[in-house]
């Protein structure tokens, strides 16, 4: 009424320096009356941190803290100490020690509609279930005075409400029927939470589904990306004070628990919290071929079939074909060998979750308890690695690939690219030299590629009607026994050969030559 009796334009720029003014007042407002100045929440302590600057960043320590409610801070020290319940256990005067809760700054902040999670689960870490509860907000009350409770799930429709000790559960994920909010985002001092502060479960264990066990790692990021190398690795457990890393091959271990000491984290948390990643991953006209766990009909898209790999023991990649709509859930990084496929994309979660975005081509390319058997030329001994053993290859004729066990330092070199019966072997390590030249051929073409010199004699087969270079190379890849190829581009000829160089390496103004030995860089 005010403004239509008056200047419209002049009213509504009035108005909205109210606004402005009234929205800064209650910020400041809030920290007029949520911090109690000369005032200890004395007890339920939680933990205690040094170094800290002020009372603000003690807050933002105990936003980060799961089941923390409120917090304690000695600026002359610099000590904060975090608390879980509201008011700590015995509040009273004390000078040079100011209080804060939380839940006085959620109420006084109009963060809430922004926090609320609709359709978003944060499951498990349950403190209680209510009943007869009328909303989010009613639920979100109820909260404030039990103790360790910092989110909240609320299912509309059954009225129930679920209170948290965690600030999103114990795996945050869609579920149609609920709303969650987390009282850390709705104070304010939640919204500089990482993805590590929500992904990685501290004093809790992700127990048993052991893969194996890793010593020396130096913190659980570490320890993830040792998890983001290992075939079947969904998730870890370590250990700060051993630094012991646990690898896992289901998503949240055999039997979850509470568990002082130990922190707990998955691939596929990092992942969802990272959707940028998802078009950096995604690989189309590339399939992950072989190492499948099964075969799912009917999945609408590629990110439909990777969410499908979440909740499937040892499942860290898929390949998805849009035409016939089948999703392939597969245990290796990218599968057992990675290629071309024009109807198909993958993806991998070791990528998606910014962890596998450093995976070597060694990381790819040695496939662990796995054999390429049969299919040998010759067995070398007392070769140290899996690296010496492909190195032996690229000097012998004929040889694509290599079997290695480590604990006899025995070294297979075999004529055909796979073995001729690969198989799941345990103390064998596989791998082949063109997995290792499709990883590496973009840094060694320019000097891989012998431009105006003919590869002459060893010729295993001539192909003709050969469109480029690399498509002669690509018809060496399934053949037995090639290694390099020779192409004259005026006759579009493709000559496959059995020796790196042929017989008689020279030069000739119409050929180019090429041999994987060179391009994988081994």
């Amino acid at each position: 009424d005010f403004c239509v009796e008056n200047d419209r334009k002049k009213c509504v720029k009035l108005m909205k320096k109210l606004y402005e003014a009234a929205a800064t007042a209650s910020v400041d407002m809030a920290r007029e009356c949520c911090i109690k100045k000369d005032f200890d929440y004395q007890g339920a302590d939680l933990e205690r941190v040094g170094g800290v600057p002020n009372v603000d960043v003690c807050l933002e320590a105990c936003a980060g803290k799961a089941d923390c409610k409120s917090v304690a801070y000695q600026a002359s020290s610099k000590n904060c100490w975090l608390k879980y319940k509201l008011v700590g256990a015995n509040p009273g005067k004390k000078v040079g020690v100011d209080s804060a809760n939380l839940f006085c700054f959620a109420h006084r902040r109009s963060l809430f509609e922004k926090c609320k999670r609709d359709k978003y689960d944060f499951w498990g870490a349950d403190l209680t279930r209510l009943s007869n509860i009328g909303s989010l907000k009613e639920c979100a009350g109820k909260c404030d005075n039990v103790d360790r409770c910092v989110s909240v799930t609320y299912a509309p429709a059954s009225k129930y409400c679920w209170l948290k000790k965690r600030v999103e559960g114990l795996r945050g994920g869609y579920n149609a029927n609920v709303q969650s909010i987390n009282i850390a985002c709705a104070s304010g001092y939640g919204d500089k939470l990482n993805d590590n502060d929500i992904c990685v479960l501290k004093e809790y264990d992700y127990e048993g589904a052991d893969i194996r066990k890793l010593s020396g790692v130096s913190d659980i990021q570490s320890c993830l990306a040792n998890c983001a190398k290992e075939p079947g690795c969904k998730s870890v457990a370590f250990v700060p004070a051993r630094k012991d890393c646990w690898l896992k091959y289901k998503l949240y271990g055999a039997s979850p628990k509470d568990k002082a000491g130990v922190q707990s984290a998955n691939l596929f948390c990092y992942a969802k919290r990272r959707p940028e990643n998802f078009e950096k991953c995604k690989r189309d006209k590339y399939d992950f071929w072989g190492a499948d766990l099964t075969r799912l009909s009917n999945i609408g898209s590629l990110k439909e079939c990777a969410g499908k790999c979440e909740n499937v023991d040892r499942c860290v990649s898929v390949t998805y074909a849009p035409a016939s709509k089948y999703c392939w859930l597969k245990k290796r990084v990218e599968g057992l060998r990675g290629g071309y496929n024009a109807n198909v994309q993958s993806i991998n979660i070791a990528c998606a979750s910014g962890y596998g975005s450093n995976l070597s081509s060694q990381d790819i390319c040695v496939l662990k308890n796995y054999d390429y058997e049969g299919a040998d030329i010759k067995k070398v001994s007392g070769i140290p690695n899996i690296h010496s053993c492909l190195q032996s290859c690229t000097k012998e004729p004929k040889c694509k690939s290599v079997a290695y066990v480590p604990s006899r330092k025995d070294c297979w070199l075999k004529y055909r690219i796979y073995g001729a019966s690969p198989k799941d072997k345990a103390g064998v390590e596989s791998a082949n030299l063109f997995c290792f030249a499709d990883k590496n051929k973009s840094q060694n073409q320019d000097k891989c590629v012998r431009k105006k010199f003919d590869f002459w004699g060893a010729d295993v087969e001539r192909f003709v009607n050969v469109g480029s270079l690399w498509d002669c190379y690509g018809k060496c890849r399934g053949r037995d026994n090639c290694v390099s190829v020779t192409y004259v581009a005026a006759a579009k000829h493709c000559y496959t050969k059995f020796k790196v160089e042929g017989d008689r390496p020279q030069s000739k103004d119409s050929c180019e030559s090429v041999n994987v030995a060179c391009l994988s860089g081994i």
